[in-house]
């Protein structure tokens, strides 16, 4: 169940890179889908403007029916593509006629308007009436398929196994944040081009990464080659910490010491206990220690404590690789953390 590895850890990265923007402060949803109208092939930067403009003039379903097109397409040509502000008037007009001026909360319903296509479809069900509804544009596609190693080409948002990865990951009571999530990251760090692997909180279950990045010890910067994190969140990146609330099942948790860590050709002491904490959260057990800002999970205590010590050994190597004159910020401190943590015997 990687999916509830990926959720975990994207909620808890959110807290400290949520994009606010004036569409993310409501959950009506004729304001949401006028925005990923707008949000179509354009930056969110560019449409907060417009949108609120947009949104003073023509607040409603009603006051957009009844407009004239060429009025609304006099504010919607600011965002540069000028054939889009139809799409607007005669969604309205639509869902004023077919579903007596509110939008639905199916996707077939929400596929049958004007201009509505699958990620709108998805955006608004999960957005604005937080269902179990699978979300794919672009950029979450992208992360979907170097995550779990699809390789696939062309136009892949809509290949089925974009779409089965999608469904499997919102799979969860909180489709709204997980949407949201999705596009910050893909946006802040899973990018088209030079994707931020090293500020990446999933890297260790990444097949891109994997197959990429897991034998470089150093990944640059444009300009002083130093290993980075994103600006204003090095608490979050790479891992779970300050675990700001309380899991629900969380009430069983044990800690437990270990001493020392086996793979198949070494055995590794650790200087001191390594402190494990153990929970339970639905099907699974996991194990975290927040100071080595890392976790595993598994079927069994045993196999989470497994997990977590692969991975404990992973870091140990890949962080005692780096120069210290090559990193800053959160992958020094890291650095100094793992440096002299396990004595290999």
């Amino acid at each position: 169940m990687v999916e509830i590895y990926i959720r975990r850890r994207f909620f808890k990265w959110h807290k400290d890179n949520y994009r606010n923007f004036s569409w993310r402060d409501t959950r009506d949803s004729y304001k949401i889908i006028i925005a990923e109208f707008m949000l179509h092939r354009t930056k969110a930067g560019q449409v907060e403007r417009v949108y609120k403009d947009f949104i003073k003039k023509y607040p409603d379903i009603e006051s957009l029916a009844g407009a004239d097109p060429i009025e609304v397409n006099k504010v919607t040509e600011k965002l540069g593509l000028h054939w889009r502000g139809h799409h607007f008037t005669d969604a309205a007009i639509f869902i004023n006629d077919n579903f007596k001026g509110r939008i639905p909360d199916s996707r077939v319903k929400l596929l049958a308007i004007p201009g509505v296509g699958e990620y709108i479809a998805g955006a608004i069900l999960t957005i604005v009436f937080n269902k179990k509804e699978w979300v794919v544009d672009t950029n979450i596609a992208r992360f979907l398929d170097r995550f779990y190693g699809l390789h696939l080409n062309g136009e892949i948002r809509r290949k089925r196994e974009i779409i089965e990865a999608s469904k499997r990951l919102y799979h969860t009571t909180r489709s709204e944040h997980l949407t949201f999530a999705l596009l910050d990251f893909s946006s802040l760090v899973c990018k088209p081009i030079k994707p931020v692997c090293n500020a990446c909180i999933i890297k260790i279950k990444c097949n891109y990464w994997n197959q990429y990045h897991h034998h470089t010890s150093r990944m640059r910067s444009n300009e002083r080659g130093k290993i980075y994190t994103l600006k204003g969140s090095e608490r979050a990146h790479n891992g779970l910490k300050g675990l700001k609330e309380k899991l629900k099942q969380r009430l069983d948790k044990d800690t437990v010491p270990i001493w020392k860590i086996e793979n198949k050709t070494s055995t590794y002491r650790a200087k001191k206990p390594i402190a494990i904490t153990i929970f339970k959260d639905n099907s699974l057990f996991f194990a975290e220690n927040e100071n080595l800002d890392v976790f595993g999970y598994g079927e069994t205590q045993g196999k989470a404590i497994l997990d977590l010590k692969l991975h404990i050994l992973h870091f140990y190597k890949y962080y005692r690789k780096l120069y210290k004159d090559d990193v800053v910020g959160h992958a020094l401190r890291m650095k100094e953390i793992y440096k002299d943590l396990l004595i290999k015997e």
